[in-house]
């Protein structure tokens, strides 16, 4: 899996709270704004494109007698978001590697 864009972080964090439950457009814009710059606009059309991708499906849902728009992950869409956290448990082992003291590697390889 290669990461392209900023767009595909974004991507990858709604995925990922679809993971934990299925919900409506504003909810996912309050909770993946608060972590990635999000505009509720952006938002919209995020979805529809991870719609067109089949990495999530939506489906109507009456809510005080109005209709609300409910996303939910597709089996695409997990494997998508579980390859990239793969990926990146590799990748936060170089940086944390990287990232040490040297005084600390020093210690490491004595």
């Amino acid at each position: 899996m290669h990461i392209e864009t900023d767009n595909e972080l974004v991507d990858l964090c709604v995925l990922s709270m679809l993971k934990r439950e299925n919900t409506y457009a504003y909810n996912i814009f309050k909770y993946v704004s608060s972590c990635v710059n999000l505009t509720e606009t952006s938002l919209y059309c995020i979805l529809k494109h991870l719609e067109e991708k089949n990495l999530l499906s939506s489906y109507p849902l009456e809510y005080n007698n109005r209709l609300r728009k409910y996303y939910a992950i597709t089996a695409q869409g997990i494997e998508y978001v579980t390859e990239f956290l793969n990926k990146w448990k590799s990748l936060a082992n170089v940086y944390n590697f990287m990232a040490q003291d040297k005084l600390e590697k020093k210690r490491r390889w004595l």
